[in-house]
């Protein structure tokens, strides 16, 4: 399924399996699609309320295939709390190692973006790359820190 981030001219395309769980979330040129089932009801309703500031975070059943370090970075990534962000030297200090180059090629292929908030993981010196592209990567920062009180 398709669908477009409120307030931005970027659509995602969403993938999910027989069993209902995600599997990827991509940038894509295809028009916005009507969902189809309530799974995807709910994964409008899910990633609208997210971009509406009623929810922190996009819930929703998923399925992730990772090596145990990618797993790791995840993980920290997946704690960072709202409106806050790390560097990926800081997310490699917590993993107790010094590969802020390995966080970052962990997180550049991420699968599930949204769901694993790797825009929350910036660079010591500013951004840094967004599998899904650096002005919505600013743009979903913006949104977090500017509405920390939900």
């Amino acid at each position: 399924m398709v669908i477009n981030i409120p307030n931005t001219m970027q659509n995602i395309e969403i993938t999910y399996d027989r069993d209902f769980n995600i599997t990827n979330i991509n940038s894509t040129s295809e028009k916005p699609t009507a969902p189809v089932n309530a799974f995807e009801e709910n994964i409008i309703k899910e990633f609208t309320n997210y971009f509406l500031r009623k929810t922190k975070i996009i819930i929703l059943p998923y399925v992730l295939k990772a090596t145990d370090f990618q797993k790791s970075v995840y993980k920290i990534t997946s704690e960072i709390p709202y409106g806050e962000t790390l560097t990926y030297m800081e997310v490699a200090n917590r993993l107790g190692k010094k590969c802020a180059r390995a966080v970052g090629s962990v997180l550049k292929n991420n699968p599930l973006p949204f769901i694993i908030p790797c825009h929350r993981v910036v660079k010591s010196t500013g951004l840094g790359k967004y599998n899904l592209g650096t002005e919505l990567k600013k743009y979903l920062i913006e949104l977090e820190k500017n509405n920390q009180s939900i």
